[in-house]
């Protein structure tokens, strides 16, 4: 009975971690324009397409390093990020 209940365990904590990675990748692309009007850039003008690429590739980069940052605080599995 308990290795069953294992299985489920470990299904809805996989289920949770890519509900939370595919709503966090909608809320970046949802902001995305907002962002650019801040900034006042076009990403989709001629020449402008490495500023969208600059902004998704550092976001990324920020979430895995934080994700880096609180791994020794919480554990090496808990705090994994979903890739």
């Amino acid at each position: 009975m308990r290795k069953s209940r294992y299985k489920w365990i470990a299904l809805s904590n996989t289920s949770l971690g890519v509900f939370m990675a595919s709503l966090n990748a909608n809320i970046v692309l949802i902001s995305l324009p907002a962002v650019f009007r801040g900034i006042h850039i076009n990403p989709m003008a001629p020449g402008n397409s490495a500023y969208l690429l600059w902004l998704l590739m550092g976001y990324t980069v920020s979430y895995c390093n934080s994700a880096g940052f609180f791994r020794p605080h919480f554990g090496y599995v808990r705090a994994s990020p979903v890739i």
